[in-house]
C-alpha cells in the first residue's frame, strides 16, 4: 500500500510584466545625384518586472503553501536602456552600388531583488560596421557581397532568475548577468532571373555564436 502521505507538489507562480518604449529619428539627404547619406539615433527603454513564488503541498490532499526562500519566491525588475547612433554612405556608380556604415550602440542595465541592492551588471557600449557591395550584371544577373557584424542580446526570459524546478530532474534558471553574443557575418549573393522568376544562391561564411556568456 503506498503511502501518500510522503509525497510533495510545487507549484510555481510567477506573475510578469514586460514594457518598452523607443524613441527614433532618421534623416537622409542626397549629396549628389548618385551618393546619399543618411544618419539617425534610437533610444529603446525596456523594463521587465517579475513576481515569482513557489508553493508546497504536502501528501495528496495537502494544500498549497508558500514557501518563505528568497531564491524561489521574490521580485525581480530589470531594467534596460539601449542608446545607438548610426552614419551610413551609399555611393551608385553605372552597375555599381556601395554601402557602408557603422552603428555604435551603448547598453545600460539596472537590476535588483525587492529589498536588496542593485546587482552589479556593467554598462558596455559595441560598434557595429557594415559594409555591402553589388553589381549588376548583363540579362539581369545581380552579384553582391557584404559584410556586417549584428548584436544579439539575451532573450528575457533567459534573464529572469526565476527557478523553474517542479521537476527536479530538469530545473531551469535564468541569469540576469548573460552578456550579449556579437556575431560576425559575411555572405555574397548571386540572383539569375528565370523566365519570370528570379532564382537566388546565399552562401553565408563567418562565425555566428550564439552563445550568451557570463561576466
Amino acid at each position: 500500500m503506498v503511502d501518500y502521505s510522503v509525497l510533495k507538489s510545487y507549484k510555481n507562480v510567477n506573475k510578469g510584466h514586460t514594457q518598452e518604449v523607443t524613441l527614433q529619428a532618421d534623416f537622409q539627404e542626397p549629396i549628389r545625384a548618385n551618393q546619399l547619406i543618411e544618419f539617425g539615433a534610437k533610444d529603446v527603454m525596456r523594463t521587465v518586472s517579475s513576481q515569482y513564488q513557489y508553493f508546497l503541498s504536502e501528501g495528496s490532499t495537502g494544500e498549497y503553501e508558500s514557501l518563505v526562500d528568497p531564491q524561489l519566491s521574490n521580485n525581480f525588475n530589470y531594467d534596460q536602456n539601449v542608446t545607438a547612433g548610426y552614419v551610413s554612405y551609399t555611393l551608385t556608380a553605372s552597375a555599381f552600388t556601395l554601402k557602408t556604415g557603422g552603428r555604435y550602440e551603448y547598453t545600460n542595465i539596472n537590476a535588483h531583488y525587492e529589498g536588496q541592492p542593485d546587482i552589479n551588471i556593467p554598462s558596455y557600449g559595441v560598434l557595429v560596421p557594415s559594409l555591402n557591395v553589388s553589381r549588376k550584371l548583363k540579362n539581369g544577373n545581380l552579384i553582391k557581397v557584404s559584410y556586417n557584424r549584428r548584436i544579439q542580446r539575451p532573450p528575457l526570459r533567459d534573464l529572469n532568475p526565476n527557478i523553474q524546478g517542479s521537476n527536479p530532474l530538469n530545473i531551469s534558471v535564468g541569469n540576469p548577468n548573460l552578456k550579449p553574443s556579437i556575431p560576425t557575418i559575411m555572405d555574397w549573393l548571386t540572383a539569375h532571373p528565370i523566365r519570370s522568376q528570379r532564382l537566388i544562391f546565399l552562401p553565408m561564411f563567418g562565425t555566428i555564436p550564439m552563445i550568451f556568456n557570463r561576466p
